[in-house]
């Protein structure tokens, strides 16, 4: 058989303890090979040195790190410090990392991206910092006249028409609350007639999914060709 050599270092005083596991299943280790290469040890750890290559839980990696669990269960890699961890789950073809607050820096070590604990999208571009970035949750632009037709939108469904120069914008997919913040834009402006004015008509209760608003000329209403507005919350 080949010859099996185990040796201590003679300024040491510490023990190397080869022990059996306490199972009736075989395992095995394959030792380096004149390469020194470690070519299998039990399927559980890989090393494949031939392809550069680490496998947890498979026998073949396929990347330079594969990590395989044969259950429905999420695949965890922690990363830790001595000021804490954060541990990336792999679930149902989704990544999340799970940690309170999910930090982006750049090699400076500059803050860039943040989406904190409440689940907030914070980032830098301009502000001076890293800052909670309030999106536009709906937006639409709609010819007003005749038959209601949408040029575009986001988040809007459609039009109501109540009568002349009164709408219903109808919303796709409701929002948190009715706390919303309504921006008309300008309409086309005609030197030769009174200014328009687009605003929310309270007589139309506001909901998570709609609001009620008014086109008018010195409180006159009018359909106005071109109605534009965005919804921020």
């Amino acid at each position: 058989m080949s010859k099996v050599k185990i040796e201590g270092n003679a300024s040491g005083t510490g023990t190397l303890t080869i022990s059996a596991p306490n199972t009736d299943t075989d395992r095995t280790l394959t030792l380096p090979d004149a390469a020194g290469e470690v070519l299998v040890t039990d399927g559980t750890v890989t090393i494949d040195d031939t392809n550069d290559r680490v496998g947890i839980g498979t026998s073949s990696p396929s990347e330079e790190l594969h990590i395989y669990k044969n259950t429905t269960d999420s695949v965890d890699l922690k990363i830790e410090n001595s000021e804490g961890s954060a541990t990336l789950k792999a679930n149902n073809d989704s990544f999340y990392i799970d940690a309170d607050n999910h930090v982006f820096r750049s090699e400076a070590s500059s803050e860039r991206m943040r989406i904190d604990s409440s689940g907030n999208l914070k980032f830098n571009s301009g502000y001076g910092s890293a800052a909670t970035a309030y999106g536009c949750r709906a937006w639409v632009n709609f010819n007003g006249t005749g038959t209601v037709a949408i040029r575009d939108s986001g988040n809007v469904s459609s039009i109501t028409d109540r009568g002349a120069g009164k709408y219903t914008v109808n919303i796709s997919n409701a929002l948190t609350d009715a706390n919303y913040t309504v921006t008309f834009g300008s309409p086309s402006f005609n030197p030769g007639n009174p200014p328009w004015v687009f605003q929310e008509d309270y007589n139309i209760s506001r909901t998570t999914t709609g609001f009620g608003m008014w086109t008018n000329q010195n409180g006159n209403s009018y359909d106005s060709a071109y109605v534009q507005l965005a919804i921020f919350r």
